[in-house]
């Protein structure tokens, strides 16, 4: 037995969560950019109740299906994290196409309600925060898809797996806060006008 210490190797440290953290802020500045907008919506809609939406309906269908399909594709979004934990990655890429997908679908069923609705910016006062607010979780929808397509790209070069999957997680929980967030405003801007 000697008296010289042997070296052991550096512990193996596990990785950090920096993408699935650095997500979860920016879908936090999400929620807190929606939930103003929704605010300035609802105290101006209270101000002037009596005139709002008094020229143009506003359908409840368009609105309505795309809450189904954003469920729907929460339910896809979670099949793939449940996929790519369990290293099925053929399921995880197919599972995040078909959320993307239903993403598209959001997309294009809202912008048809835009081309039914017909507000007019300069003739209607409320047209201005409808608009901002809708077309903000818009965008925030198709930043979403493409955050998926990366995702989906990068698990598809092996990047993603059982040990690692924190890229998947991480587009799950900004796909979570986009549909919580139109659920909260197809109930504030559709439902109650």
């Amino acid at each position: 037995m000697s008296i010289i210490p042997v070296e052991s190797p550096a512990p193996v440290l596990p990785r950090r969560r920096k993408q699935l953290f650095a997500t979860a802020y920016a879908s936090a500045g999400v929620v807190m950019f929606t939930v103003a907008l929704l605010g300035s919506y609802l105290v101006q809609r209270a101000a002037d109740i009596e005139t709002w939406l008094a020229d143009n309906s506003i359908p409840l269908l368009q609105p309505t299906m795309g809450l189904f399909t954003l469920v729907l594709s929460a339910a896809a979004m979670q099949w793939a994290v449940y996929a790519i934990s369990r290293d099925m990655r053929s399921h995880a890429l197919l599972a995040t196409g078909l959320t993307g997908l239903l993403g598209i679908a959001y997309i294009n069923s809202i912008a048809f309600l835009y081309s039914q609705v017909g507000l007019e910016m300069a003739n209607h006062s409320e047209a201005p925060l409808f608009y901002t607010l809708t077309a903000s979780h818009l965008v925030f929808v198709a930043i979403g898809v493409l955050y998926l397509a990366v995702m989906a790209f990068r698990a598809l070069g092996g990047q993603f797996s059982a040990r690692y999957p924190e890229g998947i997680s991480a587009a799950a929980v900004y796909w979570y806060v986009v549909v919580g967030l139109y659920g909260v405003i197809w109930y504030a801007v559709y439902v109650t006008k």
